[in-house]
């Protein structure tokens, strides 16, 4: 394989968005963490995929063609693009504003993001390099997730990729796993990716 890595930060240059979830009128104080756009891009003989994860409940299709469409040798169904999922980032989709009926988005903020998101991609692209891949799966411990509309069907498994150059040093670590990023509830006003910022922090630290 051939692998590269990039990460961009997507943290809102002003205070004040509607964050997207829960319930209206929730516009953000603070930053807690910064928010980014994440991209891996693999290759293996003429084959190209990149994978890419936003800090965001998620984003419509109409901006994820924008962004496919304007990365160069890499079919459009081969940019993957996925969301976390989380309540604490700013409303891109729409759904979230002052009250029910105002859009929460905020145009200029959506083109940063895509911007930004494309940014990513191309640097992922730009940067690959001889790699390996090794790929593990394990079960999430006891009380990590709860199902609030069934509690008992939980996804325990967690899978995971790692990308290694040839002096075995990681270039990144990919992790997946069926769990909400919504452990702060409606009255968290601070800008954040939730526990998704701590499973980074530690996995980066302990794994690189």
């Amino acid at each position: 394989f051939r692998a590269g890595v990039a990460s961009v930060k997507i943290t809102p240059e002003k205070k004040g968005l509607y964050l997207a979830g829960w319930g209206n009128n929730r516009a953000f104080t603070k930053v807690h963490d910064d928010i980014y756009a994440r991209a891996l891009a693999l290759q293996r003989g003429d084959t190209t995929v990149v994978w890419v994860t936003l800090d965001l409940l998620g984003l419509m299709y109409p901006d994820v063609q924008e962004i496919r469409s304007r990365i160069e040798g890499v079919p459009p169904e081969n940019i993957v693009i996925c969301a976390t999922h989380v309540h604490s980032a700013p409303d891109v989709i729409g759904l979230w504003g002052p009250d029910k009926k105002t859009p929460g988005v905020e145009p200029k903020y959506r083109q940063f993001v895509k911007d930004r998101t494309v940014a990513a991609i191309k640097r992922a692209l730009r940067d690959m390099k001889v790699a390996r891949i090794k790929l593990a799966s394990t079960k999430a411990p006891p009380k990590c997730a709860k199902n609030f509309r069934n509690p008992s069907s939980i996804d325990t498994e967690i899978s995971i990729l790692e990308v290694l150059n040839p002096a075995e040093e990681p270039i990144a670590v990919v992790v997946n796993w069926a769990c909400h990023p919504e452990c702060l509830d409606d009255h968290n006003l601070e800008l954040t990716s939730d526990y998704v910022h701590w499973l980074r922090q530690v996995v980066e630290k302990e794994v690189g």
